[in-house]
């Protein structure tokens, strides 16, 4: 098998990833762009995507590279599980926190 070929579930992801990415433009432009306000849609993405970029992604690998140095690796694997919990419940919860 080729080293740089994609695993048929892989495929699976990506075709999952582009079809939820065409759902959600399509609600976006067409269903309801009077209550999306496309462009400024648009622009909160593009700073959600450069606050990310530049702030919150460095900060993670810092974190990250600090913990790595200083646990353990049985506790590196606790770590990792307990904040994979965690960001996904705050994932989860955003929309309901950020509600007015």
């Amino acid at each position: 098998m080729n080293a740089h070929r994609m695993p048929r579930a892989g495929w699976v992801v990506v075709a999952a990833g582009v079809l939820a990415i065409g759902w959600g433009l399509w609600q976006l432009v067409v269903v309801a762009p009077s209550a999306t306000r496309p462009v400024a849609a648009a622009a909160w993405l593009a700073g959600a995507l450069i606050v990310h970029d530049g702030v919150i992604a460095p900060v993670a690998v810092l974190v990250g590279l600090l913990l790595v140095r200083s646990l353990t690796p049985r506790s590196r694997r606790l770590v990792a599980v307990l904040a994979f919990v965690a960001v996904s419940l705050l994932v989860l919860a955003l929309p309901g926190l950020l509600r007015p």
